[in-house]
Formats: C-alpha cells, structure tokens, sequence
C-alpha cells in the first residue's frame, strides 16, 4: 500500500481556497499556488486538481499565505487537516472531529456548532473508510455552515 499520508493530512487545494473565502489568516508553513493560466504547469494541474504544487517549509518560515501575491500569482494558506479543524473551534465556534463508528475502517463525522446556544451536536450518518477523509467531509460541511459554498 502506497504511504499517501503527505495528501491526506493536508486540505486539497478547494478547500484552502473555501478557507481563504471563510477568513483563515493563520501563519503555516505551506501553501499552494496558482499556476500562469497557459503555461506547461497549468495543463498537469488541471489534470489533478486538489493535489498539486504544496510547497513546504520554506525558509522564511509560516505566513499567512492567504493574503500574499506575487509574480502576478495568488497563493492560498494549505493547512494540514488538523489546524483548520482546530481554526474552526477556536475562530468560528464550530467543533467537528471523525470517530470510529462500527469498525476500524468504519468513520462517522461529530460536530458541535458553538455558535447556538444549548446546541448539543449532530452526527453524520454517513460512513467514511479513514479519518482524514472523514474530516475533510466534516470541515467542507462546517464552511458550507458558514456560507462559504462548495
């Protein structure tokens, strides 16, 4: 079995760019990056579009990429899973974790919307076969909560 960890604690590049439109502006190490429209690079990426050019700890340390443009390009803050899930809690008010549900490949989604008093949480029926990708679907639900669509 192929090691694809590097992807899957990272967000995908649409939800970097949803948590740029929700207002992430915490400093991270790493960052995706729009292509020049018609260049050789643009043509790859189109092809996988949620999992290209991350680049990782640069010298110069974390940034808020969100609001940085350079060379004519934007960049967008890429997370790992865990710091916008923690973002969420600490920023919006908004609790959502993965748990084990029947099995050891069997994920259901828990979230808690702080926001509305005396709210006690909602569980996700559906089921999901590792805990990033349960997250991932638990954190793209919470922006969508938020107004920020998918």
């Amino acid at each position: 079995m192929e090691n694809t960890i590097e992807y899957e604690s990272y967000v995908s590049l649409s939800m970097a760019r949803r948590l740029k439109d929700a207002g992430f502006d915490w400093p991270v190490r790493s960052f995706y990056q729009d292509p020049i429209p018609g260049s050789h690079l643009d043509q790859i990426f189109r092809d996988n579009p949620d999992k290209h050019n991350i680049r990782h700890d640069l010298p110069f340390g974390k940034e808020d990429w969100n609001h940085k443009k350079m060379n004519d390009r934007i960049y967008y803050s890429c997370p790992t899973l865990a710091v916008a899930q923690r973002w969420l809690r600490e920023e919006k008010q908004i609790y959502v974790d993965a748990s084990f549900a029947r099995g050891p490949r069997d994920f259901v989604v828990i979230y808690i919307d702080g926001r509305i008093d005396g709210y006690a949480g909602q569980l996700d029926k559906r089921s999901f076969l590792s805990y990033e990708e349960a997250l991932e679907f638990g954190i793209s639900d919470a922006l969508y909560w938020l107004g920020i669509p998918f």
